[in-house]
């Protein structure tokens, strides 16, 4: 091996520093490999000194380690050994979003009066791509046709459903409500009979059931490995904004405009103010920069650039404190309950 090469990470492959461990992401494959922090000290290292230096600086008793730890990183991709480490340029993480909203919310439950034209024509404006319709209740087959009809020409690309179950809503209903509004991605039905999960191919959709009864918004904040999202949008945002809150807008079933229905502050009452308004008020922005290097223990997870946040569920008062539905103790490793 020539002692002028070097080992360096592809690009897409992002190394964090938890408070026990670290993890390589693998922002391309949209996988993560948990890895001990002292290989992500040599990762470091040997972007920028030769390996046979490095070699010769450790002991002989570490040089298997050594050697381990380069077989891992080449045999699984994620980064290669070269003798020109300058043509290979870091990726430019930089997160931008080419509108004042990205993402929106409006939950509905029997007594909500939505001007549903107003606020798709709002959202438009805006320039939202993502939608989450949250029904606290069961509505109407006529009432899902009217609200998603409405969203057809808007520039809205994705939406989803949370919903309650109830006779009328069959799966084979859902599969044609799929056929018919393509823009639909994932239905989440909850207070089902029965827990599954439809992978409705042809539409390109997901459909869920659980048991689990959703009678509010507390349902929502949980933290789970079953949610890390290891690409390269989200782990951007994560490194600038709080990737749960910024460039996100919702209404309430009340009408009530907030950063998300689960937050006690309200910025007026939709039809009174109009979405484009909030936007526009610098107050609504303020949760927005929080991220998860100033919140606390979060800053010191290896998943902390993967995982949501929650700003509205947290151990204290503190606008920093801990999401309050997060299990696992980055000091450990380990998710609670678990030995």
């Amino acid at each position: 091996m020539s002692k002028d090469e070097f080992l360096i990470l592809y690009p897409v492959c992002k190394v964090v520093k938890g408070a026990r461990r670290g993890m390589i992401c693998d922002l391309q494959n949209l996988s993560y490999h948990l890895v001990p922090n002292s290989l992500i000290d040599i990762i470091e290292r040997m972007s920028t000194i030769p390996i046979n230096q490095l070699y010769e600086e450790i002991d002989l008793g570490q040089k298997n380690i050594l050697d381990d730890y380069i077989n891992f990183i080449v045999s699984k991709r994620l980064g290669f050994i070269t003798p020109n480490p300058e043509s290979f340029p870091l990726l430019n993480s930089i997160f931008e979003y080419p509108s004042k909203v990205s993402n929106a919310i409006i939950a509905i439950d029997d007594h909500s009066k939505h001007d549903y034209n107003l606020i798709f024509s709002e959202l438009s404006i805006l320039n939202c791509k993502g939608l989450e319709l949250r029904f606290l209740n069961s509505p109407s087959q006529k009432e899902l046709f009217d609200i998603l009809t409405i969203s057809q020409n808007t520039r809205i690309q994705s939406i989803d459903l949370v919903i309650k179950s109830n006779s009328f809503l069959t799966t084979s209903f859902f599969m044609h409500l799929t056929s018919r509004f393509r823009r639909l991605n994932y239905i989440h039905v909850h207070s089902a009979a029965q827990d599954k999960e439809i992978e409705i191919e042809e539409n390109y959709s997901f459909l869920r059931y659980t048991s689990k009864r959703v009678l509010d918004h507390s349902f929502c904040g949980w933290i789970s490995e079953k949610n890390f999202s290891p690409n390269l949008t989200l782990f951007s945002e994560s490194t600038q904004y709080n990737n749960c809150l910024n460039k996100k807008i919702s209404i309430d079933e009340h009408g009530k405009i907030k950063n998300c229905p689960s937050m006690t502050k309200e910025y007026g009452e939709h039809g009174n103010v109009s979405l484009i308004e909030v936007i526009d008020n610098k107050d609504f922005h303020e949760l927005w920069g929080i991220t998860k290097d100033q919140v606390e223990t979060c800053n010191v997870c290896e998943f902390r650039y993967i995982c949501i946040d929650c700003r509205a569920y947290r151990n204290t008062k503190s606008i920093t404190s801990k999401p309050s539905k997060c299990a696992y103790n980055p000091y450990l490793a380990q998710w609670e309950n678990q030995n």
